[in-house]
């Protein structure tokens, strides 16, 4: 038996710039937190021969492709697993929609454990390619490439991404970073949705438009790097970085908001201008994420204690590994 462990992440600025269409022209620079909430994959080989496939739903075939679920259809497949196996699945977390790369983090879960399964080493940065080639080239997901790397990684990182294809991840080990730890706050919205539809948008949005906006989450996530780097020494440039992201990212697609996410963070951003909100990854539903000095935690506690569910978590230094393995 194998098990995985798979933290999922938090983008603190330039989301949605790490699409190809959109780096490959112009480069694109991520900041993202790994965290201490994690997908875990159990691998065992099964006597009978068949596939049984535990998540939220359970599924028992005979050969491959008589299998749903796409991603770790996909898995198998690439890894010449054809037959005899069980994989079972569970999540810190509501492990579909949730704007933490949910997704992803089981990609690289299924393909880190499925590695150690069949006896091969695997480096973090070929789990990230890999699980992005299946997200991305297999089975033609609209999504970009921070999640795969974060999830992979782990810790709190520069995510560079460079016209010519490469993937660049560096560990930020700064004051600032536990600095950060300190302030931020996530929060349920009690809901999750399909992800697909809303970064379809903001995919085709990329050459019909959007390309400005896009360009301005860029230009506050370098801003962003060099408040962490101590260029820039203003104790409001998160909060303003994390609003105004947001408010060029909802340009992206009319699915990343709603009338009552507004609503929610109008309601925390007007307890102080040093106030950050937003929703995590596609938006929509999920998590949502807010940057506020400690004083103001309780203040923002009360406000949405009768509506949302606070998750309280730390950032993850480690990335995706193999906690458990016996038999192999």
């Amino acid at each position: 038996m194998i098990i995985s462990q798979t933290p999922f992440r938090i983008s603190l600025s330039g989301g949605g710039t790490d699409f190809e269409d959109y780096y490959l022209n112009k480069g694109a620079t991520i900041y993202s937190a790994a965290i201490d909430k994690y997908l875990y994959v159990t691998v065992n080989k099964r006597f009978d021969g068949k596939i049984h496939l535990r998540y939220s739903k359970i599924e028992e075939v005979s050969i491959i492709d008589e299998l749903q679920h796409d991603i770790v259809k996909a898995a198998l497949k690439l890894l010449g697993i054809k037959y005899g196996i069980e994989i079972v699945t569970i999540s810190d977390i509501p492990s579909k929609g949730s704007g933490l790369g949910s997704s992803s983090a089981l990609t690289v879960g299924v393909l880190n454990a499925l590695h150690t399964y069949i006896g091969k080493s695997i480096t973090k940065q070929e789990l990230a390619e890999m699980a992005c080639y299946i997200e991305i080239q297999l089975l033609k997901s609209p999504i970009g490439k921070q999640d795969q790397t974060a999830c992979a990684f782990g810790g709190f990182n520069q995510i560079e991404f460079t016209i010519n294809g490469d993937v660049i991840c560096t560990s930020c080990d700064d004051r600032k970073v536990k600095f950060l730890e300190s302030n931020l706050l996530l929060f349920y919205l009690g809901y999750t949705r399909n992800a697909n539809n809303i970064l379809k948008e903001h995919k085709y949005n990329i050459s019909n438009g959007g390309v400005y906006y896009l360009d301005e989450i860029k230009r506050l996530s370098l801003t962003f790097g060099k408040w962490l780097q101590n260029k820039i020494d203003f104790s409001n440039v998160p909060a303003n970085i994390i609003n105004q992201s947001w408010e060029f990212k909802k340009k992206m697609s009319n699915g990343y908001t709603n009338k009552d996410i507004d609503k929610v963070i109008k309601s925390i951003c007007s307890i102080n201008n040093n106030i950050g909100a937003k929703c995590c990854g596609a938006g929509g539903g999920g998590f949502l994420l807010v940057y506020s000095p400690p004083k103001f935690h309780n203040a923002i506690k009360s406000t949405l204690a009768k509506n949302l569910l606070e998750l309280k978590f730390n950032f993850s230094k480690e990335g995706s590994k193999i906690i458990y393995a016996n038999g192999i």
